[in-house]
């Protein structure tokens, strides 16, 4: 199987000949979260779609995120950040206190 990129549109080409018609789509770089704290920056966004939850039945986008805490790998609970018109507006990013950190005691945190 081939690949070729044509501008914005991808077309694949199997041994066969046989041509996909190419997808029309654009990209739009948007920044959805920043961090203006010394102690932290957002990282792993994770993207994903909920079928049929967001407005007037179109798909709810979800993007889960962690804190980086500047500290080799350490890394906060779990953020959310949703979307029910398809990416045009967002909400959060709102902290899923099931996910975040549990303070075991003065020297342990317990996290996922």
């Amino acid at each position: 199987m081939r690949c070729q990129l044509l501008g914005a549109q991808l077309l694949v080409v199997s041994a066969l000949g046989w041509a996909a018609d190419p997808l029309a789509f654009t990209v739009k770089l948007e920044t959805l979260a920043v961090s203006t704290e010394p102690a932290w920056q957002w990282f792993h966004p994770r993207p994903a779609a909920i079928p049929g939850r967001g407005l007037a039945g179109r798909p709810l986008a979800v993007i889960t995120l962690q804190r980086h805490l500047n500290v080799s790998d350490y890394y906060s609970g779990l953020y959310a950040m949703t979307s029910g018109d398809l990416g045009k507006t967002w909400e959060g990013p709102t902290e899923i206190p099931e996910l975040g950190w549990i303070k075991e005691s003065d020297s342990v945190d317990v996290a996922v």
